[in-house]
């Protein structure tokens, strides 16, 4: 899991005084498309019955789902037969 902390100020004209507060519930999409995800290091990932797209990110990884594979594009993985794409 990805964490993070920012804050946002703003000098905007207050329309209605007494009103200076709101909150915001941020979107962060996966923009690889990643459902499964490795680390720099040494990973197993196992893919699941579903059509998953697999990052390994680096390190001496074992890739292992289910019996197709639509792409690869890590040297470092060494696949057995991971479902949906490998990244």
């Amino acid at each position: 899991m990805l964490s993070d902390t920012v804050a946002v100020e703003a000098t905007e004209p207050d329309a209605v005084p007494g009103s200076d507060t709101g909150s915001v519930t941020p979107t962060v999409n996966n923009a690889q498309g990643c459902t499964i995800l490795g680390t720099s290091g040494a990973n197993g990932l196992v893919g699941t019955s579903g059509n998953d797209v697999i990052c390994s990110f680096g390190g001496d990884d074992t890739i292992s789902g289910g019996a197709r594979i639509s792409s690869r594009n890590r040297r470092s993985a060494r696949r057995r037969g991971a479902a949906g794409a490998v990244r």
